[in-house]
């Protein structure tokens, strides 16, 4: 069973989708990812936190993409 991480700072507000990573990411795990199938979901930081962005996306290449595209 996958773990689903959490971010000190924020929420998820949607749930994990499929992307295609055409710019390099950093998973949440902080490997680096790129020209692949990865999953990724938006995060919005905390109301009562000022300062930095308001929403970011987090990364995961380990969850299951049996059912993307093939490359």
């Amino acid at each position: 069973m996958p773990v689903d991480p959490r971010p000190l700072f924020g929420e998820p507000v949607g749930p994990w989708h499929d992307w295609f990573a055409w710019k390099p990411v950093h998973t949440y795990d902080q490997r680096l990812v790129w020209l692949r199938w990865v999953k990724r979901r938006c995060i919005q930081k905390h109301s009562y936190l000022t300062g930095g962005a308001d929403f970011w996306f987090q990364y995961d290449a380990d969850r299951d993409l049996s059912h993307a595209r093939s490359s």
